[in-house]
């Protein structure tokens, strides 16, 4: 639309008038029009100014919209180029992972098979070292005497031995007790061993045997606990292998020797029974081994 054309039509419209004589009702209705016409002219020219503001405006806000479109295609674009390179690093970083992890199971196994080959190695080493050990002991027993059977822990070889006593199986008693002296001389039971296989060639009907050992206990182990006993059996050896005079010297020598004791008690009984009663009250002796 162009802004000349309203006057262009008022022009027109007076050429017109003024070329008809008009008279006073045509005056009338000219002046109306010509009122009309200015109205007219004024909403034309507000009109225009409108529409001029409006396409102004619209094309500002085109202009914005179109800027922000702009931009926006550029966000979207940066925004799908960061998550192609985002997928692309993932990808890698996937087969990175699996290139990793494969290493990994690789690794885990063949530190498994080397762990199961150290453990066969292992369990052959104490099969051999078990084996040897056998052999050591094998050897050591049959060094000291000993047979398979016999108890290589102390208590349990005394107690065997004990036990074979208890039950009169004196050969058996004799050979453990034996062995347990031999194999443990200072042991705190060291003189008990040696008393009770004493007494276990003693109840067997071996009382030289018996004597010889009994000796033994009194020279050894004078201040051992078995000393009475010793002294008290060493009188009884000499008794049964028909020493009178040397057996009743010994059982008056424990009387002497042990005053307050069980085996002086004993002594003093086999002294009367012998009929040998004149010395079996003797005082107390300071001398009296100290007993445990």
């Amino acid at each position: 639309m162009r802004k000349y054309q309203p006057w262009a039509f008022a022009a027109a419209l007076f050429l017109f008038i003024g070329a008809v004589s008009p008279d006073s009702n045509e005056k009338e209705l000219i002046i109306r029009l010509q009122g009309e016409v200015i109205v007219l002219q004024r909403q034309v020219r507000d009109m225009q100014e409108f529409l001029d503001k409006w396409q102004a405006r619209s094309s500002d806000s085109l202009t914005k919209i179109a800027t922000e479109m702009d931009s926006t295609s550029r966000g979207v674009a940066s925004l799908e180029e960061s998550v192609k390179n985002s997928q692309l690093a993932l990808r890698n970083n996937s087969t990175g992972t699996a290139n990793q992890m494969a290493k990994l199971t690789e690794q885990v196994t063949l530190n498994t098979q080397q762990s199961a080959q150290i453990r066969k190695q292992l369990e052959s080493l104490q099969q051999a070292l078990q084996q040897y050990q056998t052999k050591l002991e094998s050897r050591e027993r049959s060094a000291n005497g000993l047979d398979s059977s016999t108890p290589t822990d102390p208590e349990l070889l005394f107690s065997s031995a004990y036990l074979q006593f208890s039950r009169k199986n004196y050969e058996s008693a004799i050979n453990l007790f034996t062995q347990y002296h031999r194999l443990y001389p200072r042991s705190e039971k060291a003189d008990d061993a040696l008393f009770w296989a004493a007494e276990s060639l003693l109840e067997g009907g071996k009382p030289e045997d018996a004597l010889r050992l009994f000796d033994r206990v009194l020279t050894d182990y004078p201040q051992g606990d078995k000393t009475a006993g010793s002294a008290l059996k060493k009188g009884i050896s000499l008794l049964r292998l028909e020493r009178r005079d040397e057996g009743v010297a010994a059982l008056k020598a424990v009387v002497s020797s042990f005053p307050d004791s069980a085996e002086a008690t004993t002594a003093r009984e086999e002294l009367r029974r012998l009929g040998e009663t004149g010395a079996t009250t003797s005082p107390n002796n300071n001398t009296r081994p100290r007993q445990r």
